[in-house]
C-alpha cells in the first residue's frame, strides 16, 4: 500500500513539474539562461514574487533611464560645455582682477609718492613762512635806542645795536649814520681797527652825506692813534680838497697843527 502511495506522489510531482514547464518556460529563452525554480510553499512563493516585483521595477527604471539617455547626454554635454565656459570666464575675470588690483597698487603707490613730495613741499613752505616771520625786522625804535646807549656812555651795547642793525636792511638814509655810530662805539672802547672799514665805507659810498667830512677827522684820528701820521695827514688832505663846511675846516686843519707838531 506505502508503495502504491509513494509512486502514484511521483508521477503527480512529475506531471506537476510537465504542467509548469510547458506553461510558464518561453521556448526562445536560451537554454542557458534557464533557471527552474519550485517554491517550498505558498510563503515562499510569495516573497519570491515580491522580489520580482522590486527586480522589475529597477529594470523598468534602467529602461525609462535608458530611453532619456538620448535627451539628458545632450543636456549633460551642454552643461559641462558650459561649466568649462563659465570656469574660463571665472579665469578670465580673475585675470582682470589681479591686473585691477596690480594697476590699483600702482595708483595707490604712485598717490602715496605724490603726498609724500607734496608734504615735503609744504614743509619747505612752512619752514619759509616761519623764517620769513622769525626774520629779523629794522625798526626804528632799535636805532633810537643804540643811538641813547651812546649818549650814556654804554658803548659796548650801542656797538652791538648798531652792527645789528646793518643785518636788517635799513633805509638807505641812515646806512651812513649806523656805519658812523658804529665806528665812534668801536673808537670809544679803543678798538680802533674796528673803526677803519665803516668810515672808509662811508667816505668811498656817501660822497654827499653830512658824515663824509666827520669820517675823515675820524680816519685821520684812528690812524694817528696807530702810529700812521703821514697816512693820517693824507686823510685830512683829501677832505681839504672837497671845500668842508667852516667849522669842520677849522677841526681838520687844527688837527693838521696837532699832527705834524
Amino acid at each position: 500500500m506505502m508503495i502504491k502511495k509513494n509512486t502514484l506522489l511521483i508521477i503527480s510531482f512529475s506531471f506537476f513539474a510537465c504542467s509548469i514547464n510547458s506553461q510558464t518556460i518561453d521556448s526562445s529563452i536560451n537554454p542557458a539562461d534557464r533557471h527552474l525554480w519550485l517554491p517550498k510553499n505558498e510563503n515562499d512563493l510569495e516573497k519570491r514574487r515580491l522580489r520580482q516585483t522590486h527586480l522589475d521595477g529597477v529594470a523598468k527604471e534602467i529602461e525609462t533611464l535608458f530611453s532619456n539617455l538620448e535627451t539628458i547626454v545632450p543636456k549633460e554635454n551642454n552643461m559641462r560645455q558650459g561649466t568649462k565656459d563659465f570656469i574660463a570666464e571665472i579665469k578670465s575675470l580673475d585675470s582682470n582682477r589681479t591686473n585691477q588690483i596690480a594697476n590699483e597698487k600702482k595708483r595707490i603707490d604712485l598717490l602715496a609718492k605724490e603726498l609724500k613730495e607734496v608734504r615735503l613741499s609744504n614743509k619747505e613752505i612752512n619752514n619759509q613762512v616761519v623764517n620769513i616771520h622769525l626774520a629779523p625786522v629794522f625798526t626804528k625804535e632799535e636805532y633810537i635806542d643804540a643811538l641813547l646807549y651812546f649818549k650814556k656812555g654804554k658803548y659796548q651795547k650801542s656797538a652791538k645795536l648798531f652792527k645789528n642793525m646793518l643785518r636788517l636792511n635799513p633805509p638807505h638814509s641812515l646806512v651812513d649814520n649806523i656805519m658812523f655810530g658804529l665806528s665812534m662805539s668801536h673808537f670809544k672802547l679803543k678798538n680802533f681797527s674796528k673803526t677803519i672799514v665803516p668810515l672808509s665805507h662811508i667816505i668811498k659810498e656817501y660822497p654827499n652825506s653830512d658824515k663824509w667830512f666827520m669820517s675823515h677827522v675820524m680816519l685821520a684820528l684812528v690812524n694817528e692813534k696807530l702810529g700812521e701820521k703821514s697816512q693820517a695827514l693824507y686823510i685830512l688832505e683829501q677832505g681839504l680838497k672837497n671845500d668842508p663846511p667852516y667849522f669842520i675846516r677849522s677841526v681838520i686843519n687844527n688837527l693838521v697843527d696837532l699832527i705834524q707838531g
